[in-house]
């Protein structure tokens, strides 16, 4: 499928960098994983969450996945980004996490345009 970023759940402004993803389906199990790399936030909100489209819509339950990342200025403490399919979403979305910290969320404002790569493996149910 062809990842696209976005800066919002639903609607919102979309990165000319998009990505082909790789999929496999079994079942009602979808495993997923797609690099974008250089990605460009022009026209993007910088406040806004940093999001991707998912291959499928997920089901009910909410599911996490991993993310590496090159050029992607978290918040000091951070050390880890997580992706997730939340429930019945048509998009994912990044969570940095920290020892003894709360979930933050990624925003387009962390991204440094033309040079920020991530790497995402997620599996999810439809």
């Amino acid at each position: 499928w062809t990842v696209t970023l976005y800066d919002a759940f639903s609607g919102g402004n979309a990165s000319s960098t998009t990505s082909t993803g790789n999929y496999t389906k079994i079942g009602q199990r979808i495993f997923a994983s797609f690099k974008v790399s250089n990605i460009n936030t022009t026209g993007m909100t910088a406040g806004n969450r940093l999001t991707f489209s998912l291959p499928f819509q997920a089901g009910s339950n909410a599911s996490i996945g991993l993310c590496g990342f090159d050029n992607l200025n978290i918040n000091s403490g951070y050390t880890t980004v997580l992706s997730y399919a939340g429930a019945t979403a048509t998009r994912g979305y990044l969570d940095a996490s920290g020892d003894a910290l709360g979930l933050s969320n990624v925003l387009v404002s962390m991204l440094t345009s033309g040079t920020t790569d991530i790497e995402v493996y997620i599996s999810y149910s439809v």
